[in-house]
């Protein structure tokens, strides 16, 4: 929709056509005049000149008198009046031209065209003479003005036309029956030459004689430039292919029309007129364990614009075997993303694969190298600046090789708590303190900010003279793995819902500790934990805030416990606890306090779980006799006498014997 400015006003104006009053209405209006006249004139002269009768004779020719000057000044306002709008009509139209005019110099100038006219002596119909006129845009291709330009086509030719091309524009001239289209150069006043494309075309009167020429011209300079750049791009093109034993090929995937460069074939042997044509000839000379792998290549994706590239070998005209590299990308689609077109060049690496073949026992050697290559490969001078950064290295910190040259590595990627640790080591590696080559594991801190864990591989630079002058390091980012093998921990050790320590991971560390308690005869003692009533809240609120309550109580449990405390959940709502280093009494106290914070404990829900009590039994090591699972199995039936008793208390199982827990 257009804007409210633009719907009333707009330009062009809208064209005004001339209003020319009906004829039925004029002479109605006569017709209507008329009659007033005839009722009104003779009682109007009547009541003028009185009852003079002397004066009444002259009535007759008075009121036709009056009548023609009455009618006379009606038709002088009409016609002033339509002469007016006549004036401003023709104004309108005046200032139409002038403005069309302006218009299409302003387009034939941005476009480099212009316009003449040339009109012959009407006595002599030759080409030498006549009168041309030209358009200010065709002069200003030219460079001079209309003026200059209104010469004869003989003059013409002569002081503006490329000499080689003066004969041939001759001729296109007196061709004055049919008309022309014709390029060709003209040569400027300050010497430039530019290059025009005019078509010219002949006006004849309604009884077909000869009456004038009117020609178009358009200086296309830039564009014959332009494609004798890209014709001489192509030459060197071509050029550079054959010397690269390479040539240029396109495929339609949807038709298979392929289309090759000559010198295509001719790399291969074959002469021009034994090349094959068509793309099923071409497959042909595949060879036959390579033909499904290359087609297959060639199937893209919908809107896959990426390089591509595919090895395989070609037959010769003698029979032997070319190895060639196709490289080639998608240059047009259809509506649908399938390409329409192939583009790629296909070059000749016979030699290249024979050297790889030759150089086969040599990669068990260089298979270090290789493996080093794969990896970050950073090479520090003494003063632990970055001499060399490998592609890996660069994308692993975040910045370019350029960029990183020249910085102290540990000024610049190390983090600040680690810095000056991660400097010191280096230093004792460079100062040959640890042999020539170490392993370590360090961190780095990327361009992003972020911190990776890579372990490194740093062996000794030296000079000639033996002098160490720095150091080559191969690094791997571990920083994922270890983050996994943390993880494969957790999800080992510890139980999902509540993020305690799970069963087994009790199970493991357990008699670990008892064995420690008992060399160095130390107290260790055992609490089982078993939720009250746990059963009623799952069928009153449901398992997933059951799930909650496990929740809530497992970190409850690791707020009040201590950190060397081993806490595990034992099974279902019930819950173990290791307590190294305490007594029974002190088991029993943390116990109670447990149980004291409980009351507080509150579980959002509709309504809010509280009240929330266990039964628990508290047990010690007894001694070397003793096992693990008989401790497990004391403390398990005092927390079941204690929720036999009443729930919400505490059951203490047989003390151990008084030798059990002295210093030694």
């Amino acid at each position: 929709m257009l804007a409210k400015d633009e719907q009333q006003s707009s330009w062009p104006p809208p064209e005004r056509k001339l209003a020319i009053r009906s004829p039925g209405a004029i002479a109605l209006a006569y017709a209507a005049l008329a009659a007033l006249w005839a009722l009104l004139s003779d009682p109007a002269i009547e009541w003028f000149i009185g009852h003079n009768a002397a004066a009444l004779a002259y009535v007759p020719n008075l009121r036709r008198l009056a009548f023609i000057a009455v009618t006379a000044s009606l038709l002088y306002f009409l016609l002033r009046r339509g002469n007016r709008r006549l004036e401003a009509a023709h104004a309108a139209l005046e200032l139409r031209e002038v403005e069309g005019e302006a218009e299409r110099s302003r387009i034939e100038r941005i476009a480099r065209i212009g316009h003449w006219t040339w009109q012959p002596d009407p006595e002599k119909l030759d080409w030498h003479g006549g009168h041309i006129e030209h358009s200010d845009s065709a002069a200003a291709i030219f460079g001079v003005t209309p003026a200059d330009l209104a010469v004869s086509n003989r003059e013409y030719i002569d002081r503006f036309v490329y000499p080689v091309d003066r004969e041939r524009v001759a001729k296109a001239f007196a061709a004055l029956d049919t008309g022309y289209t014709l390029e060709y150069r003209i040569v400027r006043p300050d010497g430039d030459i530019r290059t025009l494309f005019e078509v010219a075309e002949n006006v004849y009167d309604r009884s077909g004689h000869y009456l004038l020429t009117q020609g178009t011209m358009q200086d296309i300079t830039d564009q014959r430039q332009t494609e004798r750049v890209l014709i001489e791009y192509q030459g060197r093109l071509d050029m550079a292919l054959w010397a690269a034993k390479a040539a240029y090929w396109e495929l339609d995937p949807r038709t298979g029309a392929h289309k090759m460069m000559e010198s295509y074939y001719s790399m291969l042997g074959y002469p021009l007129d034994e090349s094959p044509r068509e793309r099923q000839a071409w497959l042909s000379l595949v060879h036959p364990e390579d033909v499904k792998r290359l087609e297959a290549s060639l199937r893209l994706a919908p809107f896959d614009d990426l390089d591509h590239e595919c090895e395989f070998r070609i037959k010769t005209k003698d029979g032997s075997w070319r190895w060639m590299l196709s490289r080639f990308r998608a240059a047009a689609f259809d509506g649908s993303g399938h390409p329409t077109r192939l583009q790629g060049i296909d070059s000749d690496i016979t030699a290249r694969k024979e050297a790889e073949l030759a150089v086969q026992l040599e990669r068990n050697r260089a298979r270090l190298y290789l493996d080093v290559a794969g990896a970050i490969l950073a090479v520090l001078d003494i003063e632990s600046r970055v001499v060399l950064l490998n592609r890996r290295g660069s994308e692993t910190l975040g910045i370019s090789e350029r960029d990183a040259i020249g910085k102290n590595w540990f000024d610049a990627f190390s983090p600040p708590e680690d810095r000056e640790a991660q400097r010191a080591s280096y230093a004792a590696f460079l100062a040959g303190e640890r042999g020539p080559g170490q392993d370590i594991e360090m961190t780095l801190v990327t361009a992003a900010g972020e911190v990776r864990l890579i372990t490194w591989h740093d062996t000794l630079l030296r000079n000639d003279e033996g002098r160490i002058v720095g150091g080559i390091s191969s690094g791997e980012d571990i920083t994922v793995r270890r983050k996994l093998e943390a993880r494969l921990e957790e999800l080992v050790t510890r139980d999902e819902l509540t993020g305690a320590f799970n069963r087994r991971h009790f199970m493991t560390q357990a008699p670990a500790e008892m064995q420690r308690a008992l060399r160095y005869h130390r107290p260790l003692s055992f609490i089982f934990l078993d939720l009250d009533d746990f059963k009623s809240v799952n069928d009153r609120y449901g398992h997933a805030t059951g799930d909650d309550v496990l929740k809530a109580f497992s970190r409850l449990c690791q707020d009040t416990f201590r950190p060397t405390d081993l806490f595990a959940r034992y099974g279902g709502e019930e819950f173990v606890v290791m307590l190294p280093e305490s007594e029974i009494a002190q088991a029993v106290g943390a116990a109670e306090r447990l149980r004291t914070a409980m009351r507080n404990l509150m579980i959002p829900a509709d309504p809010p779980v509280r009240g929330l009590t266990a039964s628990i039994g508290v047990g010690a090591l007894l001694g070397e006799a003793d096992s693990l699972d008989a401790i497990l199995e004391r403390i398990d039936q005092a927390a079941y006498q204690a929720k036999a008793g009443g729930k919400d208390r505490i059951i203490v199982t047989p003390r151990p014997s008084p030798d059990v827990g002295a210093a030694g």
